[in-house]
């Protein structure tokens, strides 16, 4: 369940987040700028309260737009992405199952 997104005052739209499915562990998205996000992921089950994945859908970006996702509360001290270790990304549009 997505939200509808915001329309800013120049017609573009806001992305809309959610993490509303099996294992999605986004807590809040705020928008810095119509091309910046800050995120906030729940701390991960059974630890003593860190967090070192993430898991959520956006919906309302479109061909050419390029973005930045911020995660701001990672808390683990190491972690496999300063290791070289990329994000994946799932994209129902383009078919192409799971790409880096």
């Amino acid at each position: 369940p997505f939200q509808a997104p915001i329309v800013l005052p120049d017609g573009r739209p806001r992305l809309s987040f959610t993490a509303c499915f099996e294992s999605g562990n986004l807590a809040m998205a705020r928008s810095e700028t119509p091309t910046i996000y800050s995120l906030y992921v729940d701390q991960d089950v059974n630890t003593t309260g860190y967090t070192q994945w993430f898991y959520f859908g956006v919906r309302g970006g479109y061909r050419g737009l390029k973005v930045i996702f911020r995660i701001v509360n990672f808390k683990k001290a190491g972690s496999l992405f300063e290791a070289g270790m990329l994000p994946v990304v799932w994209s129902e549009k383009s078919g192409r199952g799971w790409e880096q």
